[in-house]
């Protein structure tokens, strides 16, 4: 049966962080609920996010199963009592463990918590901070000391259907992405590998029972007693149980709309590749050109294909039309100019990519609302 990590997170958190919201933060009780129930969610979201990238996700697995987690934070008497001064080194380890949950969107995240909680920025913040551990130890706790990787997998994606439910287009877009799918997407990509690790298990505990019942065969020609005939193989049938019952599950992989129109696969984020099959989302910052590091595996992964492919095209920048059009036009070319030097240094030789800003002119959504507006600013690969 699916986990809902989301209820028991807000069952086993939730009381605690609306307390401590309410007498360290100074939030009337209804106030301190609503932010507590803000805050569960978007880390959660935050952390399906980041392990859509294989890379990343085997660092949190890694991470959670290693010993900076605690996987009994929550039966914490001092943590259920609210004890300040335990809460307090809680809130200072969950700043450190932010950026790995939400990667650079943590400014964004507290503020879109911040702004449907109506509690100031930095007490959302702070709210994540204490969150972050405690989500972390929900999950050591839940995969228990025999959980392989493919049940981290496998956690996260049984999460969808709950979080569909918990999150609007506001927080979506704080965490870069710009729909439920796109969240997921990355996730559900390579969750055949944990799928694969299960098989792989499975197949080596057959192959290792053939191999003991041959021994035991052979032990009984030896000149075993009649009455242990049976005894060996069903001790190592006993033995073989017990090792490979911990082998890794195969999530439970959702369905994701990866095949969506080009306009609603363009909200996915402000910026936008899409090549043979591959998407890839980047988020630049506000009025700014750097390639933020979170996004280098994603972008590694589309320069191996225009290798492979041999395919030349087009990096074309677009923005929305807010503020001036000249610097608009300016910002797009740097973006697109950035994201061409960055995969002519993954090896993508240099005449295969032309690099063009656009700015505000070729708007594919109504720059009159705000989802319109992210829509339109992005980056798309057009081949030649």
């Amino acid at each position: 049966m699916a986990f809902n990590l989301i209820e028991a997170l807000q069952g086993a958190a939730g009381p605690v962080l609306a307390e401590f919201a309410g007498k360290k933060l100074g939030m009337d009780t209804g106030t301190a609920s609503a932010a507590a129930a803000q805050t569960l969610p978007a880390l959660v979201a935050g952390l399906v996010k980041q392990a859509g990238d294989p890379q990343a996700a085997r660092g949190l697995f890694s991470l959670i199963s290693g010993p900076d987690v605690d996987a009994g934070v929550l039966d914490s008497p001092a943590v259920q009592a609210g004890d300040s001064n335990v809460l307090g080194g809680l809130v200072e380890r969950g700043r450190a463990l932010l950026p790995v949950i939400l990667g650079g969107q943590s400014g964004q995240v507290a503020a879109a918590v911040a702004g449907k909680a109506g509690v100031p920025t930095e007490s959302a913040g702070t709210l994540l901070a204490l969150g972050a551990p405690m989500l972390l130890s929900l999950i050591k706790g839940r995969l228990g000391p025999d959980g392989g990787y493919g049940s981290f997998v496998g956690l996260l994606t049984e999460q969808q259907g709950w979080l569909a439910k918990l999150l609007d287009g506001h927080l979506l877009q704080a965490l870069g992405v710009g729909s439920l799918a796109s969240l997921f997407g990355g996730l559900s990509s390579h969750a055949g590998t944990a799928i694969g690790a299960a098989s792989e298990a499975a197949g080596e505990a057959k192959r290792q029972l053939g191999s003991a019942v041959e021994s035991a065969e052979t032990a009984v020609r030896s000149g075993l007693p009649r009455w242990l005939w049976w005894v060996v193989p069903l001790a190592i049938l006993a033995f073989l149980g017990l090792k490979f019952c911990s082998a890794p599950k195969a999530p439970v992989v959702p369905e994701v709309d990866v095949k969506a129109p080009a306009a609603s696969v363009a909200a996915s984020a402000p910026a936008l590749f899409k090549l043979a099959g591959i998407q890839v989302d980047v988020q630049f910052a506000t009025d700014s050109a750097a390639i933020e590091p979170q996004y280098h595996a994603a972008l590694d992964k589309l320069a191996e294909e225009l290798k492979a492919s041999g395919k030349h095209g087009e990096i074309a920048g677009h923005t929305d039309n807010v503020g001036d059009a000249a610097h608009n036009k300016a910002l797009s070319e740097q973006r697109a100019a950035a994201v061409r030097d960055y995969l002519i240094g993954k090896g993508v030789a240099p005449d295969a990519l032309t690099a063009v800003g656009y700015g505000d002119s070729r708007p594919v959504a109504d720059n009159g609302s705000e989802d319109g507006r992210r829509q339109n600013r992005r980056i798309e690969y057009v081949a030649s």
